[in-house]
């Protein structure tokens, strides 16, 4: 049996390559979320521009420094170093944490992380950051109203009734 193959059709397969990074390079590039692509000793190798903002570091401040250096809190380090080990060990993180921006700011984000490989040898790790500070701000708000009165700030009768009654004495 021969395969018979058109002229159009080994024109498409020798351009799919290039399309598909065309394709991957548009997602990276314009994605609404924090993208960071590191290699296997956790320094930065790229960016895109949402982590840029949401981070504050320029891609020339980024690359080639590790990760933990540039936004991870001093007391959130082990945590950081088992979400990486957890990566390394070919498993997906998703997770909620801080991270620090540049200036210092502590911002609340999720994290997934996962390896990228090519023939079952890890080549580095995506890292893909969401802010949702805005999010949790309301989480709290909600939850505050539904404890106190919005008017007056006293407790409200949920807030007695949610209370053991030990702690009311």
């Amino acid at each position: 049996l021969q395969l018979r193959v058109s002229e159009d059709e080994r024109a498409r397969m020798s351009a799919e390559p290039e399309v598909q990074k065309a394709y991957f390079r548009q997602l990276f590039a314009n994605a609404p979320e924090g993208i960071v692509l590191i290699d296997n000793k956790d320094r930065v190798v790229d960016a895109n521009a949402a982590f840029e903002q949401l981070f504050q570091y320029g891609l020339s401040e980024s690359v080639g420094q590790t990760l933990d250096e540039l936004i991870v809190p001093e007391g959130r380090r082990s945590e950081a170093a088992e979400l990486s080990a957890q990566v390394r060990s070919r498993v997906l993180v998703d997770h909620e944490t801080l991270r620090q921006r540049k200036d210092g700011q502590l911002v609340e984000v999720s994290v997934l992380g996962c390896p990228i490989e090519l023939d079952s040898e890890r080549l580095g790790v995506f890292g893909i950051y969401r802010d949702f500070s805005l999010r949790k701000e309301h989480e709290r708000h909600l939850e505050y109203l539904a404890r106190y009165d919005a008017l007056t700030g006293l407790p409200n009768r949920f807030l007695f009734e949610d209370r053991p009654r030990h702690q009311l004495r």
